[in-house]
C-alpha cells in the first residue's frame, strides 16, 4: 500500500501507474495517451515514463499545447480514460468516452454520481496494481456498453448545464 497516514509516497505512485501502463499494454496491445489538463500535471506525467518499459508507445498531451476541444477530440478516440483530475474525467464524458475515476478530489466522486457511473470509480486511498488494473481490464471490455449507456446520460447533463447558463444570462442582462 502506498498511501500512509495522509501523505503519498510520489516514487510509488509513479511505479503502481507505470506497472499498471506496462500491464495494460501487454494484455490489450495499446498505445497510452497520458493527458495533462492542468501544467502543473505535465512533471508527473513525464515522470511516469521513467517507470515503464514501453515508453515507445506512450504519448503526452496537455493544454499547453492543445485546446480543451481538441484534447475531447483525441478522448473521443481512446478506448477508456483513467482520470484523476475532474476536467479530464468531465471532458471524456462530454464525447461518451468511458472512464475511471481515482477519486483524488470529491468532485470525482461528485461528477461519476451525477453520471451514474458510480461503478468505474477508485478511492485513491484504495489504489492497489490489482484493483487498477482489474477495474482497467472490466472497463476495456465493457467499452461498447458503457459507451452507449453514458450518452443519453451525458445529454440530459448538457442539457441541464445549457439550461443554468440560460438563468445565469437572464439573471445577468
Amino acid at each position: 500500500k502506498w498511501y500512509t497516514k495522509g501523505t503519498f509516497r510520489r516514487e510509488d505512485f509513479l511505479k503502481l501507474i507505470g506497472a499498471t501502463i506496462d500491464y495494460l499494454i501487454d494484455e490489450l496491445d495499446v498505445n497510452i495517451m497520458l493527458t495533462a489538463t492542468q501544467v502543473m500535471d505535465l512533471r508527473i506525467n513525464k515522470e511516469i515514463l521513467k517507470y515503464v518499459k514501453h515508453g515507445d508507445r506512450i504519448r503526452i498531451i496537455s493544454n499547453m499545447q492543445y485546446s480543451y476541444q481538441d484534447i475531447a477530440g483525441l478522448l473521443q478516440c481512446v478506448g477508456i480514460h483513467i482520470g484523476l483530475r475532474t476536467h479530464s474525467l468531465i471532458l471524456s464524458a462530454a464525447v461518451n468516452t468511458p472512464m475511471i475515476s481515482i477519486n483524488s478530489y470529491p468532485k470525482n466522486e461528485g461528477f461519476m454520481r451525477s453520471i451514474e457511473q458510480d461503478d468505474w470509480m477508485i478511492e485513491i486511498n484504495n489504489l492497489t496494481f490489482d484493483r487498477l488494473s482489474d477495474l482497467a481490464m472490466r472497463a476495456w471490455k465493457s467499452m461498447e456498453r458503457t459507451r452507449k449507456t453514458l450518452k443519453p446520460i451525458v445529454e440530459r447533463e448538457k442539457l441541464k448545464a445549457r439550461q443554468s447558463a440560460m438563468v445565469v444570462s437572464d439573471f445577468l442582462e
